[in-house]
């Protein structure tokens, strides 16, 4: 195919007749592009919120998880303010789970997410981690056997009444008896019953 221009301004009117083309095509490539970011944007929400204590608290560091029906999963973790903020996720029911060290744990398995970012306060009890020490009849315990104690210095009676009262004084006086450097010996402040 040939293309015969007959003058120059056939030549520019043509010209400008093709830019005037991809003008209009560029423009309803960004239009359609902007409406399906759009769409996509509307098919999302999201869930925000504070996570505090039963006092008030809030909870720095806390994670918080959301769980859809399908088992994905999304986390947050609490800012300086308790507060978090889980975007992007699908509208549904939602379980909700928060968790922080040194408080109870908390799930919501009912909670619905919208089109528009939900709120969602949690709050976590104050939990004592219990410690167990088991001690038994048959566990070797500490000796104070004078024999199993050799190199022990003991100090009764006028010797402890002629140590000084003062932390540091106590401190470099050992030093010196014991002949050690100056930072070796660390003394805090001991109640000497008399």
């Amino acid at each position: 195919m040939h293309l015969v221009i007959a003058t120059e301004a056939t030549y520019r009117h043509f010209v400008q007749y093709l830019k005037g083309k991809c003008r209009m095509k560029r423009f309803f490539l960004i239009l359609l592009l902007c409406t399906a970011t759009a769409s996509a944007q509307q098919n999302t929400g999201g869930l925000k919120g504070r996570v505090s204590d039963e006092f008030g608290g809030v909870i720095v560091g806390a994670t918080v998880t959301a769980t859809d029906a399908n088992g994905k999963t999304k986390s947050a973790t609490t800012n300086g303010e308790g507060a978090f903020n889980l975007a992007g996720l699908a509208p549904g029911k939602y379980t909700v789970r928060a968790s922080a060290p040194g408080f109870g744990a908390f799930e919501n398995t009912e909670v619905d997410v919208t089109a528009r970012a939900g709120q969602l306060d949690v709050i976590l009890k104050v939990t004592i981690d219990q410690q167990k020490v088991t001690v038994s009849a048959d566990t070797v315990g500490v000796n104070t056997d004078p024999e199993n104690n050799v190199g022990a210095l003991v100090l009764r009676g006028t010797d402890l009444d002629s140590l000084p009262d003062d932390p540091d004084d106590l401190a470099a006086g050992f030093r010196h008896f014991l002949d050690l450097p100056d930072r070796s010996v660390n003394i805090g402040r001991v109640g000497l019953g008399h």
